[in-house]
């Protein structure tokens, strides 16, 4: 019962803080020159959204850096996914650095990248599911942008060709 209810508190907490800082934040800023749903400013935290989650050194000896995670997103987010996954998208990364703000004193993309990766090791943590849920959304579609870029394509060594039959 305790557990429940903790969860239940914890999960209310979540969805609160996460309205108050999106009445707080008010609308969603205009798309920079150049993009089709990125402010210049989601743009930044977009990029080191992606440094946090794919660091170096990797397997695949792609630096983050490399990665155009902000094109790449923002192209996903306007042209791939739904539109609503655009708007919580862009609600769900200005909760991220609010927060972060809130509790580390500065925006999240001013972190160092250890600090982001703590941040999202929080983030992902059960307890809280709202925030568990953000994660997760941030996982899939930033994972979406580093496996399409060319650079960790190559790395990975996949290429797209069409069988050929031996007639």
């Amino acid at each position: 019962m305790l557990a429940r209810r903790r969860f239940l508190l914890a999960s209310a907490a979540a969805v609160g803080v996460a309205a108050l800082l999106a009445v707080k934040t008010g609308v969603l800023p205009a798309a920079a020159a150049g993009r089709r749903v990125f402010s210049k400013g989601e743009s930044r935290l977009v990029q080191s959204l992606g440094e946090a989650m794919f660091p170096e050194p990797n397997a695949l000896g792609v630096a983050p850096s490399q990665v155009d995670f902000a094109g790449v997103v923002d192209e996903l987010l306007g042209d791939t996914l739904d539109s609503e996954i655009r708007v919580v998208f862009r609600y769900f990364l200005r909760v991220l650095d609010e927060g972060t703000e809130l509790s580390r004193g500065t925006g999240f993309a001013s972190l160092p990248v250890e600090a982001r990766r703590e941040v999202l090791a929080t983030w992902s943590d059960n307890a809280v599911v709202p925030r568990r849920m953000m994660h997760d959304l941030f996982r899939l579609v930033m994972g979406m942008a580093w496996f399409n870029d060319p650079a960790v394509i190559a790395a990975i060594g996949w290429r797209a060709e069409c069988a050929r039959g031996s007639a």
